[in-house]
């Protein structure tokens, strides 16, 4: 267990066992007073309190006093406690603050190399572990702009520029691939692009190559087939409709 919550529970500890032994000893005093009914036993007692310090019964009854009389007063200041209304005084609206360079210092990595950029000053870390693990964040980011306000140029190239990990970017525009691609390949990158648009830039992908016994070749024939039919036109087998085996 944590030294400080040890520290913090010593005070509990002594002020049950203190609360617990005065009850034992209330009612060892009690059992040992003469009265003739239970209340002049009662009021007798607080003459004998002067011998409320001594050793602990360990009588039941005894021991069963102070259990109960210890068990009440923690339902009561726990139920106290419950209840209470915390206040925040000075912060009625709000506590937040601008953020300053010792708040991100504890999420920046070592290692420059080895951050996330989020702007000039702030970045999350990547490949290392925070001393913390409360210090760790979840390194999912969304951009959220309008066309022309900076979202490729601020953000997206000062990352792909850090080349500390592996990339998938999309590229519907098809300009960061020519604009960083020479950057990576210099780096020892090994680039590889899907151009549906423009297939002559694009990577293929070769089926025939698997293709290892009649059972692949059957597998390809209907996969083909299924793929490249139109759904919507009956009568056939769509685009494959008019082929015929050769003489």
């Amino acid at each position: 267990m944590d030294k400080d919550k040890v520290k913090n529970y010593i005070p509990l500890a002594v002020l049950s066992f203190s609360v617990f032994y005065l009850a034992n000893r209330m009612s060892y005093i009690y059992r040992h007073t003469f009265g003739e009914n239970t209340l002049i036993q009662f009021v007798n007692s607080f003459e004998n309190v002067r011998y409320i310090f001594g050793h602990l019964s360990v009588h039941l009854t005894d021991l069963l006093f102070g259990g109960v009389v210890l068990l009440f007063i923690f339902l009561l200041l726990e139920m106290k406690s419950s209840n209470r209304k915390t206040y925040r005084k000075g912060v009625e609206y709000g506590s937040a603050s601008w953020g300053t360079a010792k708040d991100i210092k504890a999420f920046l990595p070592k290692k420059e190399k080895n951050k996330i950029l989020l702007s000039q000053t702030e970045a999350l870390m990547i490949n290392e572990k925070p001393k913390d693990l409360k210090e760790q964040r979840n390194l999912n980011i969304l951009v959220v702009g309008g066309t022309g306000s900076g979202k490729t140029r601020f953000v997206l190239k000062p990352n792909l520029m850090q080349m500390n990990s592996s990339y998938v970017v999309t590229d519907p525009k098809g300009n960061l691939i020519k604009e960083t691609g020479q950057m990576f390949a210099d780096n020892g990158y090994k680039i590889k692009v899907l151009n549906l648009v423009n297939m002559d830039e694009s990577m293929h992908y070769n089926p025939m190559e698997y293709i290892k016994n009649e059972s692949d070749i059957l597998k390809f024939v209907d996969y083909l087939i299924s793929n490249t039919s139109n759904p919507n036109m009956k009568g056939g087998d769509g685009n494959w409709r008019g082929l015929h085996r050769l003489p």
